[in-house]
């Protein structure tokens, strides 16, 4: 299989049992808020680059919380390299919910973001399972972020986050 991250610049690895962040919301903040600090001082606009990263890091920690079994473990890769910042979350998926997360990334890959936003952001899409789509939306939105899903096995996913470096 072909590694979509170029060699990083700058990285971080951090595994958390996602127990401890369904426990302890506060948790999930202060983990993305840890990151963001961590990270952003590679950053001439360190900020700048510390609130959006904490935004980033925090959407798609709530979105693996949603997704994975209580009894299982989160790895958050970040990486920096010279035209991207990129994040990788790797971790299990409820049964019921893989396909519909799949599709769902899939979809904003696409290039229908902008209209799958708009509807979650007038309640349209009530009646799928919840997984924080709408945080997801915003970064791909909001922030130009790249969203890409792959399986690793049998119920684990892989979703990396391509930021561009201008953005920060």
């Amino acid at each position: 299989m072909d590694n979509p991250i170029p060699p990083s610049t700058f990285g971080i690895e951090i595994n958390v049992p996602v127990q401890d962040i369904q426990t302890e919301w506060s948790r999930c903040s202060m983990l993305a808020n840890y990151i963001a600090e961590y990270v952003a001082f590679e950053y001439e606009h360190r900020e700048w680059a510390e609130n959006l990263l904490s935004t980033i890091s925090n959407e798609l920690l709530e979105t693996a919380v949603y997704l994975a079994p209580d009894i299982s473990d989160l790895e958050l890769k970040i990486n920096k390299n010279e035209d991207a910042f990129l994040v990788t979350m790797t971790h299990l998926v409820k049964n019921p919910l893989l396909d519909h997360y799949e599709t769902f990334i899939h979809s904003l890959e696409s290039g229908q973001k902008q209209e799958i936003y708009l509807n979650w952001l007038t309640h349209s899409e009530e009646n799928a399972p919840y997984f924080n789509q709408l945080g997801l939306c915003i970064l791909t939105n909001d922030f130009d972020a790249q969203l890409h899903v792959q399986n690793e096995s049998e119920n684990r996913v892989e979703t990396i986050l391509h930021l561009p470096i201008k953005e920060l």
